[in-house]
């Protein structure tokens, strides 16, 4: 029983973070104006960035992945996924996991959704980070690395034995993994 709250738990919470984002974007897409013009790329799904193999490259073999579909919160001009991998929980009900949310503009005004919000969305205690994507930031609030690269919008967290566990190191290192420099 153990198993599942502490697999659910990590899930809501990037499902939660997620939504956070989404509502808060939407709200403010009422006072900006956007051009409706298609982006040129195809959006970007978060299992495509985060593999099976970059997941075991940094957990080990052996992982559980809970339904990526969870929280889909998907609008006209951006595709949201989630990915999600973790250990099995022991017998201390300790799990590590990896977690990637993808906020993927699929127009231009996804892009520029993304690019303003990103810049807006900022919590209590959080610091810019150098060296990915067009702009990044940790979140210590909810332990993610927030990455703005080609007007996709990237959260990331990796953690060992509690999700408290992760650290601004820890997603860098999965950053790192998932070529968003």
């Amino acid at each position: 029983m153990n198993k599942f709250f502490v697999g659910a738990a990590v899930v809501l919470l990037f499902v939660v973070g997620g939504v956070v984002i989404i509502l808060k974007s939407e709200s403010s897409t009422g006072t900006t104006s956007y051009s409706k013009s298609s982006v040129a790329s195809t959006p970007v799904s978060a299992c495509d960035v985060l593999t099976q193999n970059i997941a075991e490259q940094i957990l080990g073999p052996n992982l559980t992945h809970p339904d990526a579909n969870a929280g889909d919160n998907s609008t006209a001009d951006l595709a949201v996924s989630n990915c999600s991998y973790m250990t099995q929980i022991d017998a201390n009900a300790k799990s590590s996991g990896v977690d990637v949310m993808v906020r993927a503009a699929t127009t231009n005004a996804g892009t520029q959704n993304n690019k303003n919000e990103f810049g807006a969305y900022t919590t209590a205690g959080a610091t810019t980070v150098k060296g990915f994507g067009d702009d990044a930031f940790y979140d210590p609030t909810f332990h993610t690395l927030n990455v703005l690269k080609g007007g996709n919008w990237y959260i990331i967290t990796s953690f060992a034995d509690n999700v408290t566990n992760a650290n601004l190191d820890s997603d860098k290192a999965l950053a790192e993994q998932l070529i968003l420099k």
